[in-house]
Parts: structure tokens; sequence; C-alpha cells
């Protein structure tokens, strides 16, 4: 919201016939209001040798913008002289009445007082008016001293007191032009000046209250600002725990719809019982690559792990460290890790085997936006044999790429091949979802909490704000 600032609008014609120091009394209101002005509390604006078009297009190209309309030059009870056709008061106040914000008309000139009541029925709420003829010099410094108090902070009222009080206590100086058309002796004691009043409440009006009213409908516009700022982050956040949370659910939906989906195997297909064993990590932060291991066997589980730790000899010194296990070589290694590796991420289960099967580690996101990089480092068919020390052995490189709490499928498969060794039948034995908490990599010792929580100290900062930008009003 631009401020307007409140513009003083100045008119001065003179008649050919007597000619009025009016160049005196535009030079005097101009340097007493040229502080306000440079300031940009008011914007001052003054029409020398003024017409009555001058008049009407300043009030047209200024609407809703004059605060003060002051006319300096001859006048009498119906008219302001101007140069060229003169105002008729009936139809000037017309037009100035149509200005919303106007406080005061100051028409300093003789006789005009008549004109007061024109100005009243269209809206003007003050107006300065004479009731008899008053000296050029006397006008000027009563403008002068007017305006001086005004952008002191004095209010209107104060402000026609002061200059009132300034002439009341001059002395008089002969008296040479006055500014009546047809002039006749002023009248003798008593002062010709009056501040007719419509509606009081102008009597206290300042300069300095139009900015301070601005500020205020600032202020209130800040803090409308701010709490709507609230109402929108506390429904975006709303939404976006709903949205989250109908992500982790959608998350889910294929993964189980393919558990849901699984084949029984067939009766006759020749199948063996086996353990299966995978490796996979609960927790994997971002831009990081990690290994995931599937092994399966006919053998016991205690050799399945070992195998898996035979295989993997990292993942053996990384749990040994981790745990402080106090075997060194790598034969106890193996053993002592191996009832640790039972409770940790190294997982068993049952399954039905057969010589050659298929696995395969599945993001079951939408291919758009992929949560996991998976790269397939072992053959996805394999043979496995049917004898109890044979085993086959998968693995796969996975990086997060996003972050949260995420599926991953583990899928394996039977395969019944014909004599050519093309497949026959793809017999689904075992279909796993296992959940993967996915923190971002830098942020990997920082606890787990709810995203959502970080909304909490942003919502109190914003509060604070607008309680300051309350206080400051």
């Amino acid at each position: 919201m631009p401020y307007k600032r409140p513009l003083f609008l100045f008119a001065f014609a003179n008649d050919k016939a007597a000619k009025l120091r009016l160049d005196q009394e535009e030079r005097a209101v101009r340097e007493a209001l040229a502080e306000k002005d440079q300031q940009e509390a008011i914007q001052y604006l003054s029409m020398g040798q003024t017409t009555l078009a001058d008049i009407y297009n300043t009030f047209d190209r200024y609407h809703n913008r004059i605060y003060i309309f002051h006319y300096g030059g001859h006048s009498n009870q119906n008219l302001l002289v101007l140069d060229g056709p003169d105002a008729r008061s009936d139809s000037l106040s017309t037009l100035i009445g149509q200005q919303d914000p106007l406080k005061l008309v100051f028409l300093n000139g003789c006789s005009n007082a008549a004109q007061v009541n024109a100005l009243w029925s269209k809206g003007a709420p003050a107006v300065i008016a004479t009731t008899a003829d008053v000296e050029d010099d006397k006008a000027s410094q009563l403008a002068e001293r007017f305006y001086k108090a005004l952008t002191g902070g004095k209010s209107i009222a104060e402000a026609f007191a002061t200059a009132s009080s300034f002439l009341g206590n001059s002395h008089p100086e002969p008296i040479s032009v006055y500014r009546g058309i047809n002039f006749r002796e002023a009248a003798q004691g008593k002062f010709p000046w009056g501040l007719y009043v419509r509606d009081a409440s102008v009597l206290d009006w300042t300069i300095d209250s139009v900015l301070q009213e601005y500020q205020r409908s600032r202020a209130r516009i800040r803090r409308m600002v701010a709490l709507s700022a609230l109402v929108v982050i506390a429904l975006v956040s709303g939404i976006w725990m709903l949205s989250a949370g109908a992500a982790r659910h959608s998350d889910n939906a294929p993964a189980d719809q393919q558990l849901e989906a699984e084949e029984e195997p067939a009766p006759n297909a020749n199948l063996k019982d086996g353990k299966l064993a995978y490796y996979l990590p609960g927790e994997m932060y971002t831009e990081a690559f990690y290994k995931s291991i599937l092994v399966i066997s006919r053998q016991d589980a205690d050799s399945l792990l070992e195998d898996i730790l035979k295989q993997n000899p990292d993942i053996a010194a990384e749990y040994h460290d981790y745990y402080k296990l106090d075997s060194l070589s790598q034969d106890s290694l193996f053993k002592d890790s191996i009832q640790t590796l039972k409770e940790a991420d190294i997982r068993l289960d049952s399954i039905k085997i057969s010589e050659v099967m298929a696995a395969r580690l599945i993001d079951p996101s939408p291919p758009e936006s992929r949560n996991f990089y998976i790269e397939a480092l072992t053959e996805e068919k394999q043979y496995v044999g049917l004898q109890d020390a044979s085993f086959s052995f998968w693995e796969w490189e996975i990086s997060p790429l996003r972050e949260g709490r995420h599926p991953l499928v583990i899928s394996v498969a039977v395969r019944i091949e014909s004599q050519e060794g093309a497949v026959s039948k793809n017999i689904p034995v075992y279909r796993k979802l296992v959940y993967v908490e996915s923190p971002n990599f830098p942020h990997a010792a920082a606890p787990a909490f709810p995203l959502w929580m970080l909304w909490i100290p942003l919502l109190a900062l914003l509060l604070v704000i607008w309680r300051l930008l309350r206080r400051r009003e």
C-alpha cells in the first residue's frame, strides 16, 4: 500500500486593476511548508495566475489527495477572482466537496464568509473565511503564521489561534491595498478572519496524523500477513504430513499387492526343503552404498551363516568390532559372530528349493520415483543343487535415493526348465517385504524425530515477530 502524501493546493490570482503582493504570500507559505515537503510528509503545489481550468484540472488529477485548498486573491460574497472567468462559490464548492480527505478550505480574500454555507453543504468540514475587507500584508502574515504552526505539529484549531494571536499583537500598518473586489473601509475593532467548522473533529487534525494513520494501517496489514502466514504454514504442514503418510501408504501398496498375489509352488515341482539367509541393513544413509546378500542352501542355519561370513569377511569384521568380540582368529571369529548375527541384520527362513533358482531385490515404488539405486552383482538365475553342502549366493549393491522409511522386496522363485534349457515355469516360493530407514547422510548421527516437528520453532518465531510488530505500533 503506497503512501499518498497529503496535497496542499494553493491558488493565487491577481487583478489587473488592483495588484496584490501575492508573491509575498506564496513565498511565505512555501518556506513554511518546505521542511515537511522535503521530508515527504506533505506535497506542496502552487498555481500562480490561476485559471478556472487550472483548478478543475488539478482537482481531477489529484482526486482524493487534496487535504487543504488555499486561495489568495480578490474575492467577495459570491466570487473568487481568477485569471479569466471567475469562480462562483456555488459551482466551485461542488468540485471542492468531492475530495474525501479534504480538511480545510482557506479563502484568504475579502468579505467571503458568505461562501461558507455553500462549501459546508457540499462537504467541506472547515473553512477559514473573512467577514470584511482584509489588508494584503496582513493576509500574507496570517497565512505564513498559520502554516508554520501547522507544520510545527499543531492542529488546525491551534494553528489558527496562533496566527490570529500574532496579528492581534502586531502593530497595524498603514492600510494600502485590500483583497476585496469593491474596496471599502475595514471593519473597525473586529478581527475579520474566522474559522467556520461543520465537523468539530477536524479541529484536532494535524499533518503528522496522516502519516501515523498510514503507519497504523501498515502495522495492521503486517499483523494480518503474519497471522495469514501462520495459518498457511499450519495448513501446509498438515497437508504435507497427510501427503507424506499417503506416500508411505502408496509405497507399501505395490509390495503388499505382490505378497497377496504370491503363487503356491506346484505340487509336482520336485522341490526340497531348504534354508534361506539374507543380509539387508535396516538403516541406510542417503549418498552411501551398501551390500545386500542372499544365500540359499540345504545345510543347517549355523553353517549357512558361516558361509555368508566366509564369503563376506568385511561383514564379519564389522560385527566383530561393533560387538567387541574377544576372538581374534578368523575361524573363531566366524563361530563367535554367528549367534550375534542371528539377532542382527542377517535373517534366516525356511524355503522350498530346486536345482535352479532365481532371486531378485526389488524397489516396489513407481519407476518415476524410485527410492533406491540397486545393482545386481551376481546373476539372477543360479544353480543351487540339492546336496546338503551345496549353496547358492546372490549379491546386490544398494544406495537410498531419498530420506524416509521405504520398502524393499526380496523375491525368490524356482525355475523349471525343459531339456532344451528354455524356461517352462517360474514358480515364486518366497517374497519378503522389508522396510529400510534412510536418514540423510550428513546427519546420520542425529536422533530420529518426526520431520513435522521442525515447524514448531518456525511457528514460534513467526508468533514472536507478530507480537513485536504489534508492540511497535
